[in-house]
């Protein structure tokens, strides 16, 4: 079953994009990390294999914030591929050509409600976990 990392530190967010997965009926296994070095914990004691399918990553987190999260994961060969969408309350252009230039696949403004963010998940899924191919799929 394909994975999917949720790295966000505001628990409400996380509950509502882990009911909106839910929702979608698209199966995959999440997991939650609070900021990205926890990302990066669990990453380091991960096989490729298990690497998950995308990431969705928030910008403003504690420890290591997502800007920092995305450039160490693009720095690293062993990251490098894995999907990282971005997925945050911010609107600011800076934010997004930022997200772009330090390699995310997407940038998506997390919705204001609950049925517009159902959807948003249910197209994400769709797209990253039943079209989308990426390297990590041939070693699966």
């Amino acid at each position: 079953m394909p994975a999917v990392y949720i790295v966000d530190d505001d628990d409400e967010d996380c509950d509502l994009v882990m009911k909106a997965f839910a929702k979608s009926n698209i199966p995959c296994r999440i997991r939650l990390f609070s900021n990205g070095l926890d990302l990066f914990r669990t990453l380091e004691h991960t096989s490729p294999p298990e690497f998950p399918s995308f990431i969705l990553l928030d910008l403003n987190m504690p420890i290591m914030n997502g800007f920092e999260t995305l450039e160490k994961l693009r720095a690293d060969s062993r990251y490098r591929t894995i999907p990282v969408l971005v997925l945050s309350s911010s609107s600011y252009p800076d934010d997004i050509v930022q997200s772009y230039d330090l390699g995310g696949n997407a940038y998506l403004r997390k919705p204001h409600s609950f049925r517009t963010l159902v959807e948003m998940i249910n197209l994400t899924s769709q797209y990253w976990l039943r079209s989308a191919r990426t390297p990590i799929h041939r070693l699966n």
